[in-house]
């Protein structure tokens, strides 16, 4: 006389395919919004960035070893080279 409902399922996350065509449909309405030529203009600045000499080291830096990045600062401001 007392009858179990079954738990709902829970919802199925979509197929990989289906984020993919989304991701690229979302991407392109975008770029239409924004518009090629400001795109354009945001490519020129990162890859001026990216080549920039003090940009370049600062990741040179950040890549380093912490001890031997200080031992090379101490001996800068020793005199030492």
């Amino acid at each position: 006389m007392f009858w179990r409902k079954k738990p709902p399922e829970p919802p199925k996350a979509p197929a990989r395919a289906d984020i993919i065509a989304r991701a690229k449909a979302t991407a392109s309405a975008k770029r239409e919004e924004i518009g090629e030529e400001a795109l354009d203009r945001i490519r020129q600045a990162i890859i001026r960035k990216q080549n920039d000499p003090l940009e370049r080291a600062k990741a040179k830096i950040k890549s380093m070893e912490e001890i031997k990045v200080s031992d090379h600062v101490r001996g800068l401001l020793r005199g030492e080279d």
